[in-house]
C-alpha cells in the first residue's frame, strides 16, 4: 500500500468524550477508556482553580487474532484498523469489529486495494524478489476467489508475524458491500474518507445485524 494514513487523512469523527477506542495493528491490539473532557479553570481573583481531572487510565496492550478479539460485545466507540485487513480473514474480522462496537460506533479502516496490488506487480523487480512477488500474486488470486465465491484460501507460513497467511486486496466496491452486510452504514459523505491510501469511515448501525 503506498503512503501512510496520517492524522490528516482520517475523518473527523465528532464523537463526544469520554470514548473507548481500539487500535488494531499488525503487532499489537490496544485499547483505552480514554480522554476525560476538559474542565474549565476559573482565573478570577479570589477564586481557587479546581483541581485538574485525573489522568485517563493507560491503554491495555494485547496480542490477539483480529478475527477473534478478546473484548466483550459493544465495548468500544471507535475501532481504528490500519493495514491489517489485507492479511487476516476479512469477513470474520469485519464481524468482530461490528460485534465490539456500540450502536453508532465508528470504524476507521485503511486497507490496500486490488488496483494497488496490480500496480505493485507492474513496478516490482521480479529478479531476486520472487518470494514477495509470489505472495502478492497469491493475494490477488485469493481476492478474486473471496469476492466471487466467499471462500478465502489460507496457507501456513513460517514468518514472524503470521502463522497462517491469507492475503487479499479487496476492491473498494466489494468492501462497501461487505460493510453493509455486517451492519455498517456510511456517514453522510459516504464510506470514502481518503482515496489514496484508501481509508473508509463507517458507522455501526444499531438496527442492523450481521448476516
Amino acid at each position: 500500500m503506498s503512503g501512510a494514513a496520517s492524522a490528516d487523512t482520517l475523518p473527523r469523527l465528532n464523537v463526544p468524550a469520554p470514548v473507548a477506542w481500539a487500535s488494531i495493528s499488525s503487532r499489537r491490539t490496544w485499547s483505552s477508556r480514554g480522554f476525560s473532557p476538559r474542565v474549565k479553570v476559573c482565573n478570577r481573583k479570589h477564586h481557587r482553580p479546581p483541581p485538574p481531572p485525573p489522568p485517563p487510565p493507560p491503554p491495555r496492550v494485547l496480542q490477539a487474532d483480529a478475527s477473534h478479539l478478546p473484548f466483550a460485545t459493544q465495548s468500544f466507540d471507535i475501532v481504528f484498523c490500519r493495514l491489517v485487513l489485507n492479511y487476516v480473514p476479512v469477513r470474520e474480522t469485519l464481524g468482530e469489529f461490528a460485534r465490539v462496537l456500540v450502536p453508532g460506533g465508528r470504524l476507521v479502516l485503511a486497507f490496500g486495494t486490488f488496483r494497488e496490488g496490480v500496480d505493485f506487480l507492474r513496478r516490482a523487480k521480479w529478479r531476486g524478489n520472487v518470494r514477495t512477488v509470489g505472495w502478492r500474486v497469491f493475494g490477488l488470486l485469493n481476492t478474486i476467489l473471496l469476492q466471487t465465491t466467499g471462500v478465502q484460501a489460507r496457507l501456513r507460513a513460517g514468518g514472524r508475524m503470521y502463522a497462517v497467511h491469507t492475503p487479499t486486496w479487496p476492491t473498494p466496491a466489494w468492501m462497501a458491500r461487505e460493510l453493509r452486510r455486517h451492519g455498517f452504514v456510511p456517514p453522510p459523505d459516504g464510506f470514502y474518507a481518503h482515496a489514496r491510501p484508501v481509508v473508509f469511515h463507517a458507522i455501526r448501525d444499531g438496527a442492523a445485524r450481521p448476516r
